[in-house]
């Protein structure tokens, strides 16, 4: 995925600790209205420039993704965006597992 607006390592490291910081609230306090897709767009900034990160940042985002991981109900409930529309519209690569987390809860 490409973006119009290229980002440094401060703002990657920042957009980290958000993401980190909001997947820790989960289940019970993400705000309903957007938040989650705010979440999971961050994390799309974040893999796109794993550059910026030390092996100490891959692992405090290893332990994030686990949590978010925990909760895919809750997460897909909290979308405001159709996960499927939202891959095919913006061709959505597997590796962004994040933005396929519906699968798992269609079972």
């Amino acid at each position: 995925m490409k973006y119009f607006y290229e980002y440094d390592q401060s703002e990657v490291l920042d957009i980290l600790r958000r993401y980190i910081t909001a997947v820790e609230r989960l289940p019970n306090d993400v705000n309903p209205y957007g938040e989650m897709d705010n979440i999971l767009d961050g994390r799309d900034i974040i893999e796109e420039h794993k550059q910026y990160l030390s092996q100490d940042d891959i692992n405090r985002l290893n332990q994030a993704d686990c949590h978010l991981r925990r909760y895919p109900k809750e997460v897909n409930h909290l979308l405001g965006r159709d996960p499927k529309r939202h891959r095919e519209r913006n061709n959505i690569p597997r590796s962004h597992w994040w933005w396929y987390i519906d699968e798992s809860t269609s079972t």
